[in-house]
């Protein structure tokens, strides 16, 4: 079974992307889904197609500490390591190569992000 895949979405040109796997129960899983999604989505940049990232709804670490209130992502590592609401990070940066539809930037920016996680999970000790 594929973790992601790709749907039509009804706001243009863009591509959503939805996340087809088991819950996750370990902040090993939860960094390994995070990089797959980003490597998803930077083989998608590749191939031509710009995807929406789905959001919280498809990042693993979002699915461990996402708590959905005014003190969401307390615990996150993303948070912990001063990237509140991953605000700094190239996943934000995505977000602006998408408005513009910039397949360039895309790409690169996931790319960035892949390195991003790599970097931080790997500085986590895993």
């Amino acid at each position: 079974m594929d973790i992601f895949s790709v749907l039509h979405s009804d706001r243009g040109l863009l591509l959503h992307l939805q996340e087809n796997a088991p819950a996750i129960h370990s902040d090993t899983q939860a960094w390994q889904r995070s990089i797959q999604k980003w490597k998803f989505l930077h083989d998608c940049c590749a191939g031509g197609q710009l995807v929406e990232d789905g959001g919280v709804q498809t990042c693993g670490l979002c699915a461990l500490y996402f708590y959905g209130h005014a003190t969401e992502c307390e615990d996150c590592p993303i948070n912990l390591a001063g990237y509140p609401a991953c605000a700094g990070t190239p996943s934000k940066t995505y977000q602006t190569a998408l408005a513009q539809q910039n397949i360039q930037l895309a790409a690169e920016s996931a790319l960035n992000e892949i390195r991003f996680l790599k970097d931080l999970a790997h500085g986590s000790g895993l």
